[in-house]
């Protein structure tokens, strides 16, 4: 992999503040950290650079485990335990379809969290490709 790689160091005078900005690359197989360290006595600069493989396959694994969810909440003994409940709340009580929704509604706000916290981490933390 030959690229050019462009990593900062920021100052910001009115903090008195000194901050690095790292590059990323990010591929199927791994991602490269490069960042740029303090200037060195000889007139150079120390570069930290991190090879962490296999970083964006953590994504995969939770779909896979979003997808096991929403097949196990598929599962046939729902289905015919919704028949037997609202066959015996059909008459005498007009509400058992409401309870039975409600419960059902319980065992899907999890996943429906962690797919709503999965899109806002996936947008929020994607790394910036600006090579300016």
């Amino acid at each position: 992999m030959i690229t050019v790689a462009h990593p900062e160091r920021r100052y910001f005078a009115l903090q008195d503040q000194t901050t690095a900005v790292t590059w990323i690359r990010t591929s199927p197989i791994a991602d490269l950290y490069v960042a740029l360290g303090d200037p060195a006595d000889a007139g150079g600069w120390t570069i930290r650079a991190y090879w962490k493989p296999l970083v964006s396959w953590i994504w995969g694994g939770a779909l896979v485990m979003a997808f096991g969810g929403m097949v196990s909440l598929s599962d046939r003994r729902w289905r015919v335990r919704c028949r037997h409940e609202v066959a015996a709340c059909s008459g005498a009580n007009l509400g058992g379809g409401l309870i039975f929704s409600m419960r059902r509604l319980i065992y899907l706000v999890p996943v429906i969290l962690f797919m709503a916290l999965a899109g806002y981490f996936a947008l929020a933390l994607r790394p910036n490709y600006d090579s300016a």
